[in-house]
């Protein structure tokens, strides 16, 4: 027997649990390459999430089995900023990790799972199999007014993760990388795997071109508040848009006057319309960031308003000129738009060039 078919019978007995953060949808999105890679190595996938992050999961991945994992529940401010929003909340997540690790291990238990690949769940690791932590934010970026208490953050965090046997980090090992600072890190389990996409799939623009493609995302209520920011400027503006709104579940078409909306648009539907976008605008979540990368669009990018990691990347494209960035407050699409003649785009990149063999050596 050959190597290959070798491989592909230990596959075939092979199942994995992949967990997933409900902390908006960009955990999801980000999974869907590794979910796709693992059934290609032929290992059996059982889902673990929560939210809207699971039945994002469920849309792009029904025949699967999903668990319901207790959601973090993490409550995002309206004003101030998420870091001394997330310390006060802390009491509340410590207690849901430790229920998921109870429920990982009846999974574990009950579907013979062989190796659990988990993106930013603490919980989600077990002693006796193989677990791995996705993350790329592994130096947690805090405001200069809470700079003491930065250290106690990120040994708290990185204890956290250095349960898990290994670390990858969806990010480039040569050349640009997108994480820059944030995935700096003490670790010695860390592992780089290239950017990690749900697109790159070679689909075809929509014969339709759009001058602006807006796409909503984040926790609420910052979600309401970028949606109802976007409809009011793209409609004002009198330019032929699309605004996908980030609410899996039954995909809703509403056309007035020049502007689209969408709901929710599968991973293939989404990325024809963004290929027929001239201008992207979105929040710059590392998952987003990364999936744009793939395509190598000129981007505005509006920060969570109090989310350091988002304002952190979006002043990392702003500073390499591979986008332009506004406040949500003073956010004014005329003047972004101006402002992106005087910037590149985002550098086209190979997405998921190191998942096939970190997976490979895994299984």
């Amino acid at each position: 027997m050959d190597i290959e078919n070798l491989k592909s019978k230990i596959g075939n007995h092979k199942s994995a649990l992949v967990a997933v953060l409900d902390w908006g949808l960009g955990h999801a999105t980000r999974c869907i390459p590794v979910i796709r890679e693992l059934q290609k190595q032929n290992v059996r996938v059982v889902i673990g999430g929560s939210g809207l992050s699971l039945e994002f999961l469920k849309d792009e991945f029904p025949e699967l089995t999903f668990y319901q994992l207790p959601s973090y529940g993490i409550v995002y401010p309206e004003i101030g900023n998420m870091i001394f929003s997330m310390l006060l909340q802390f009491p509340r997540i410590n207690n849901r990790i430790r229920q998921e690790q109870k429920l990982t291990n009846e999974i574990i238990f009950k579907e013979k799972i062989d190796f659990i690949i988990s993106d930013n769940r603490y919980g989600c690791y077990a002693q006796q199999i193989k677990s791995v932590f996705i993350g790329h934010q592994l130096n947690l970026q805090v405001p200069t007014r809470l700079s003491w208490l930065s250290r106690s953050l990120n040994n708290f965090h990185l204890s956290k993760i250095n349960k898990f046997d290994q670390v990858w980090i969806p990010d480039e090992d040569m050349g640009f990388r997108f994480s820059r600072i944030l995935s700096n890190n003490s670790l010695t389990k860390t592992r780089r795997i290239g950017i990690l996409s749900r697109f790159g799939k070679s689909i075809k623009a929509e014969s339709d071109v759009y001058e602006i493609v807006a796409l909503i995302s984040g926790p609420e209520p910052q979600r309401t508040i970028f949606e109802n920011l976007m409809r009011e400027q793209l409609k004002k503006s009198g330019r032929k848009s699309v605004m996908v709104k980030g609410k899996p579940g039954r995909i809703e078409k509403i056309e007035v006057g020049m502007l689209t909306e969408f709901n929710h648009l599968r991973s293939g539907e989404l990325e024809s319309v963004l290929l027929s976008a001239k201008v992207i605008i979105a929040r710059p979540g590392y998952s987003t960031i990364m999936d744009l990368a793939t395509l190598g669009k000129q981007v505005i990018v509006i920060p969570t308003p109090g989310q350091t990691e988002q304002e952190y990347l979006a002043e990392h494209l702003l500073t390499n000129k591979m986008g332009t960035s506004q406040k949500q407050n003073q956010f004014d699409l005329e003047k972004a738009l101006e402002q992106l003649s005087n910037f590149g785009s985002l550098p086209k990149t190979e997405p998921n060039s190191g998942l096939p063999k970190a997976i490979e050596e895994l299984i």
